[in-house]
């Protein structure tokens, strides 16, 4: 036969883990929703970063056109002048 007061002790270690399973099931819930949280901000984040990495590009291409453009402009110009003296 089992011995009444141990187990109420049994019975009341029991339900002290349990209680104890609880807890922590609602804290990893609640850590999966913060870490759900912070992969969308790290996402976005990342957006952003490589939105900045591609803007000099851009930048350095558009000063390109402008100095190709620039440099053609003053060469048809030379040529023109050139033509219409001689």
């Amino acid at each position: 036969m089992a011995d009444p007061p141990r187990d109420n002790t049994i019975r009341r270690r029991q339900e002290m883990l349990e209680g104890r399973v609880h807890e922590l099931t609602v804290q990893v819930s609640v850590l999966a929703e913060q870490v759900s949280g912070m992969r969308e901000k790290l996402g976005a984040l990342h957006s952003d970063v490589q939105g900045m990495v591609r803007r000099p590009g851009r930048w350095m291409d558009t000063l390109i056109s402008a100095l190709i453009g620039a440099i053609s402009a003053g060469l048809i110009g030379f040529l023109i002048t050139g033509l219409t003296k001689g």
